[in-house]
């Protein structure tokens, strides 16, 4: 991963209070239906650039369901002929698993491996990666919602029984919250604490960890779209009354929007603020933060498909017209591809690899190339991290290495700033100065992330020279704690800034920093 970050975002955030969010749970890059607990949408990885089909899979019924990939690259996905299934990266069968009906719902994978899934059978499943049964709880009904895990591992997921459900990791059920409909939509958890999710009664909920009723949103209609929560705890979520809506964390309306068709496609929120949705209009639609209409792209029939954003913000979604578009923060196509048959509810979702996977009522998982793999560049100084996950306050090792003699290097007075970038918006791959500034949120990494570490001194040729703090020749490491509160949970990479003491200005603007150190504090 390569950043160049600029010494004014990296001064600005001494000042800035401390963002909360939850953790993204798995080391996997699509671990979850919308990939994450706040369900954006949003992924880390550069995806399909070409729409070129990698494999596809043919089950014995329709694909409803959304993928979940796990952290060695397995597929999984369920299947209207019963069964879920663990495909390998290259499409082949790992293992399936008949359940005693049909398979929509979209798998949770927790951090250690274990994969939750509903049924239309009435259960909700929990597998090891080997595909073992390690437990099953009955309901009354079909679960269709996605399961949700909150930091303390409770899994919180919604059923057609009129009853919203959280259990223990191990399966026991802690409480249950009775509607007047059913719970398909899927919930999401926001920095506050509260879960919120949709219902038929036409009502959005915001929940309590403990299954108390914090507060409602009515709509004119179902809500079987799933909500999704930004930064600034905003809560967005679609209608078949037509509308998107925006939420406060407190439930009050910011504003709503009629795109002329129901709103069934789960809203996708990227770094910028932007939200974007399907429409039974036949259309994929972009919002401004303020609920203004950016952009619609015009498809061949209703979008009930949910949009994925990749680390560029390329959207990805599906059509009852057959085909899975891609298309560019501004509405522009950057391809197509055509299915035998409508994709329906099954959103796409964005490998580590970069592949797009999204299956199709052709009873076909369909998986699409990545981007090309980038020419290597030059390295201005290379860090690494271990270990690849740790606990709250538990020790991240980060060694560096400097190759200066590479540029030609002039004898300069230098501070050097290392950060850490939370959910970064660029990961394996060259970045710019503008990538980092509408990235991830950027910490100075310290004592609780708040402080920055500086080495003032000459740089001479390439090597470090009368370095004061702390003293680092052109290879080492630093041992620093990670910081405790829980909402420092999350995924990160590190990067560094070279600023010229004398004018406070970047050493060399061209140079990238390679850091292949992508980590997760659970």
């Amino acid at each position: 991963m390569r950043f160049v970050l600029s010494i004014f975002i990296l001064t600005a955030l001494l000042a800035l209070p401390l963002a909360l969010s939850h953790a993204q749970l798995a080391n996997s890059p699509w671990p979850m239906f919308r990939q994450n607990i706040q369900r954006t949408g949003m992924g880390a990885f550069r995806a399909s650039t070409s729409g070129i089909l990698a494999w596809s899979y043919q089950t014995g019924w329709r694909v409803e369901s959304s993928v979940a990939i796990g952290s060695d690259g397995t597929v999984y996905a369920g299947s209207g002929d019963t069964r879920f299934y663990a495909l390998t990266s290259t499409g082949a069968i790992a293992w399936s698993y008949r359940a005693g009906s049909q398979v929509y719902c979209p798998a949770l994978i927790s951090s250690d491996g274990t994969l939750h899934v509903g049924s239309n059978d009435h259960r909700l499943y929990a597998f090891s990666p080997a595909g073992v049964l390690v437990w099953s709880y009955r309901a009354a009904d079909y679960f269709v919602s996605s399961p949700v895990m909150g930091l303390d591992g409770t899994i919180y997921v919604g059923s057609e029984d009129y009853r919203f459900y959280a259990f223990t990791s191990a399966g026991v059920l802690s409480w249950s919250y009775g509607a007047g409909d059913y719970f398909d939509s899927s919930p999401a958890l926001a920095a506050d604490g509260l879960i919120h999710v949709g219902s038929d009664d036409n009502r959005l909920y915001a929940l309590t960890t403990d299954g108390k009723l914090s507060w409602s949103y009515e709509t004119a209609k179902d809500i079987f779209s799933s909500p999704a929560i930004d930064s600034n705890g905003s809560v967005y979520v679609g209608s078949w009354d037509d509308r998107l809506y925006a939420l406060g964390s407190t439930g009050l309306l910011s504003w709503s929007y009629s795109t002329g068709g129901q709103v069934r496609s789960s809203p996708a929120v990227y770094s910028d603020g932007r939200i974007y949705a399907g429409s039974g209009a036949n259309a994929l639609c972009a919002f401004s933060p303020t609920g203004s209409l950016d952009w619609s792209y015009r498809t061949g029939d209703a979008v009930h498909s949910s949009p994925a954003l990749d680390a560029d913000g390329l959207l990805y979604a599906g059509s009852w017209d057959n085909r899975v578009y891609a298309l560019t923060s501004g509405g522009a196509l950057v391809w197509s591809y055509a299915a035998a048959a409508a994709i329906d509810y099954s959103s796409s979702a964005i490998g580590s690899d970069g592949r797009v996977y999204v299956g199709s009522f052709d009873n076909t998982l369909y998986a699409f190339e990545g981007p090309p793999t980038p020419t290597p560049t030059p390295n201005y100084i290379n860090l690494a991290v271990s270990p690849a996950s740790v606990v709250p306050g538990g020790p991240v090792t980060l060694t560096y290495a400097c190759d200066f003699s590479t540029w030609n290097y002039q004898e300069v007075p230098v501070d050097i700033y290392i950060a850490a970038i939370k959910n970064p918006l660029v990961a394996d791959a060259a970045s710019t100065v503008s990538d980092a500034l509408g990235g991830g949120t950027v910490y100075l990494f310290g004592e609780n992330m708040k402080s920055v570490y500086i080495y003032t001194g000459s740089v001479h040729g390439p090597t470090f020279s009368n370095v004061a703090f702390p003293p680092v020749p052109t290879a080492g490491s630093l041992t620093i704690l990670a910081p405790s509160a829980a909402g420092f949970a999350g995924n990160y990479v590190f990067a560094t800034a070279f600023i010229r003491r004398d004018t406070r200005q970047f050493v060399r603007t061209d140079l990238p920093v390679e850091n292949s150190n992508l980590f997760t504090i659970q």
